[in-house]
């Protein structure tokens, strides 16, 4: 059958039995955010996530890229062979709504193309890819299945690209862009993680700014702690591959 491009894919409740998964994911890495990702990486590793999924923008806002700051890439190539996984999180994250939102089947070509291209070059492949402010267009999903990336990640879903399925996934987050979020972001996460308590996949996705507020800070710590007592941590990647299994078998 013959999708439309305007079309979802269907919702898929194929999952390994009994599994409980907990995905944590750091946001907006380039070289000016390395700092932030080191600290995380640090306090998962205390925390015994091993491995974490990080995501990369290649040209952060035309100001900065990935393939002229040697020590940086040294430093994402060392990570990605300690295990942790290497995600595409657009080309330049620029535009107010989402640099994928909206956007059309010729330009999601030129920037998934360069920005796969930059990270190939470094040593590390993307596999998965996460949009900026999670919004994707149906042309831009479809540039990334053609092009062979296993899945795309939404506020909601994991989207197994090449299987065509799509995957519950809630997610907590924090906001720290300005003081009335920052008072009120350390409630509305633990309001997140409360409704997300039961399903099978939490993901909690960090931003650089999260690890500089000490109320968020030390949210997110305490409800890593909690979700870890009953979840195995895993990457994306991992996890999609898991899911795939399952469908499969």
């Amino acid at each position: 059958m013959i999708r439309s491009p305007l079309e979802t894919p269907p919702s898929s409740p194929a999952l390994p039995s009994g599994g409980r998964w907990l995905v944590v994911s750091f946001h907006d890495l380039a070289p000016h955010s390395q700092r932030p990702c080191q600290e995380l990486v640090a306090q998962l590793a205390e925390l015994g996530v091993e491995r974490a999924s990080l995501l990369v923008v290649p040209r952060w806002h035309d100001l900065e890229s990935i393939e002229e700051r040697p020590f940086f890439r040294h430093w994402l190539l060392s990570l990605a062979e300690a295990g942790h996984e290497i995600c595409l999180h657009g080309l330049t994250h620029r535009a107010a709504r989402g640099e994928f939102h909206g956007i059309d089947r010729g330009r999601a070509e030129v920037k998934v193309r360069e920005g796969a291209g930059l990270l190939s070059d470094l040593g590390c492949p993307a596999r998965g890819f996460v949009p900026p402010r999670w919004r994707l267009s149906a042309d831009a999903r479809e540039v990334l299945r053609q092009r062979g990336f296993g899945y795309a990640v939404t506020l909601r879903h994991l989207d197994l690209l090449q299987e065509d399925r799509r995957v519950a996934a809630p997610m907590v987050s924090f906001d720290a862009h300005n003081l009335w979020r920052r008072v009120v972001s350390p409630l509305a996460g633990r309001l997140r993680f409360a409704a997300s308590r039961q399903a099978p996949i939490l993901r909690i996705a960090v931003h650089p700014g999260d690890l500089y507020e000490p109320a968020v800070r030390r949210t997110l710590v305490a409800l890593l702690r909690e979700a870890l007592a009953d979840r195995v941590p895993v990457t994306y990647g991992e996890l999609a591959s898991r899911v795939a299994g399952a469908a499969v078998s």
